[in-house]
């Protein structure tokens, strides 16, 4: 890697009932929808071997964007990145159920319209550790293939690059509830 850190974490930063709260609020899961992934040519699809994850888009002006968006400002100073930030996408409500995965990837696309690009990925751990069995976020630390298995305690932060390859290992029992979101800026050069 061409920086120090590979990543930014706050271990239960924040509150349990915060958490709770948060799911309650903004996840309907008659409402929600299956998550698609990219194709490859600019599109989504829905490819289950390659994620099963139900989500939930929680748009601005709401206290689960503004924290996030706090987050995240904070991570690209403390961990040294200094990206040109600028613009978050609405928050993604996670829900994995039995066999909820999300395989190698990252969250990082060619620039869009306007030059914008993906350059800080957020991923806040909503569910209690013992409420669900696998489920591990694991994001690859090194080109040479070094990874490390974030710590799922309830209101746990990680922030990161959104070039860095990252999973969700299948959950087998219970359910895990995340919250995610992406800084943009004008793309890299």
């Amino acid at each position: 890697m061409i920086f120090k850190n590979t990543y930014w974490f706050w271990e239960a930063e924040i509150k349990p009932e915060v958490c709770d709260r948060w799911i309650e609020e903004h996840f309907n899961k008659d409402k929600a929808e299956i998550a698609s992934v990219g194709d490859g040519k600019g599109g989504m699809e829905i490819k289950n071997e390659t994620r099963i994850t139900n989500v939930i888009w929680v748009p601005p002006a709401t206290e689960i964007f503004d924290t996030i968006f706090g987050y995240i400002k904070s991570a690209n100073v403390n961990a040294g990145w200094n990206f040109d930030i600028h613009g978050m996408e609405d928050v993604q409500l996670g829900h994995y159920g039995k066999k909820g995965h999300y395989d190698w990837h990252v969250d990082a696309f060619p620039p869009e319209d306007g030059n914008w690009q993906r350059k800080l990925s957020c991923s806040i751990q909503l569910s209690d550790e013992d409420s669900y069995k696998g489920g591990d976020l694991i994001i690859r630390t090194s080109a040479k293939g070094d990874m490390v298995t974030m710590a799922r305690k309830k209101g746990s932060v990680v922030i990161f690059p959104s070039f860095i390859e990252h999973m969700v290992t299948p959950v087998t029992k219970g359910e895990r509830y995340s919250a995610v979101a992406w800084m943009k800026g004008q793309a890299f050069r």
